[in-house]
């Protein structure tokens, strides 16, 4: 992800199968970076696959947030990967590049317990 810097709530990269993956805490920030921007009017989606890892969390509501403000909500299911694609603000034509505060939530999540010290969401 070489155009997001992860602010808080991340924990280190692993590996699932062939791809890597991240688990966050129950909230998570990052800022995404889109150089160049769109050209105006055009279209922004912020793509997020997620998974509820072995159905434990029960189907979390996943909230996104963009430049402090809601942009969508997804039911993250059990067991296979769901891919999402959230709208983003539009941009103005002709600027710079654009530096886009994210926030993203979970309504579940596992709590740090002897055989995982981390909060899981």
């Amino acid at each position: 992800m070489k155009n997001v810097d992860l602010i808080n709530g991340w924990h280190e990269e692993e590996l699932g199968g062939q791809l890597p993956f991240r688990w966050m805490e129950r909230r998570a920030e990052a800022v995404l970076h889109i150089d160049p921007p769109p050209a105006e009017g055009e279209p922004v989606f912020l793509p997020i696959s997620a998974v509820d890892s072995g159905g434990r969390l029960g189907n979390p509501r996943l909230t996104v947030e963009a430049g402090g403000r809601v942009v969508g909500e997804s039911r993250i299911g059990p067991y296979q990967w769901d891919e999402n694609a959230f709208p983003l603000p539009l941009f103005a034509a002709g600027g710079e590049s654009v530096r886009l505060p994210l926030t993203l939530r979970v309504d579940r999540w596992l709590e740090p317990g002897d055989e995982e010290p981390r909060e899981l969401g």
